[in-house]
This record gives structure tokens, sequence and C-alpha cells, in this order.
């Protein structure tokens, strides 16, 4: 009896995760940047709208624009990527897991 209540809450175990909340973080100019939300445009497959923490501070919700390389903020305005910014980092990371 002892070993079917094992193997049962053995199982039960395994079958019944906790979701995990795991956000993609990279060091960047001496910052900690994560995404910490992240949506795919499902027109505009190269946009994406992402909200980012730096340093743990959450910034409000932003869309990049990979495919011409700038971001608008949510009011309105728009910035070019720099070489070595968020929105590089950000393009450059989801290019790299699409193309797995």
């Amino acid at each position: 009896m002892k070993y079917l209540v094992f193997c049962g809450l053995f199982i039960f175990i395994l079958l019944v995760t906790l979701p995990v909340d795991a956000a993609v973080c990279h060091n960047l100019q001496g910052q900690r940047v994560c995404i910490a939300n992240i949506q795919r445009s499902a027109k505009k497959h190269w946009e994406y709208r992402v909200i980012v923490s730096v340093d743990g501070d959450i910034q409000p919700l932003e869309l990049y624009n990979c495919r011409s390389r700038y971001r608008v903020s949510k009011d309105k305005v728009i910035v070019s990527f720099e070489q070595n910014d968020i929105g590089t980092l950000i393009c450059n990371t989801l290019n790299h897991r699409n193309r797995k």
C-alpha cells in the first residue's frame, strides 16, 4: 500500500508542475536588461511589443521594429537604434532564436 501511495504521489508531482517565469536577461553597458514581457505582431512578424526592465526598473511598453531598426515609445516618440542599445539587443536575441 505504501508503494502505491509513493508511486501515486511521485506521478502527481511529475504531472503537476508550476509554471516558470523566466526572463531573458543580458548585461548591456553595465546595466542588467531583462525582457519582462514580449508579444510578436501577427501581421508584421518583425515587430514586437516589449516590456523591458533595466536594473529591476520596469519600463513602459514599447514597439520595436526590427526591420527598420527603430522603437516607438508609449507617447509615440520614434527613436532609431544605436549600435549597442536595448533595441539592437532585443532584435539580435529574437532573430537568433527564430533561426534555430
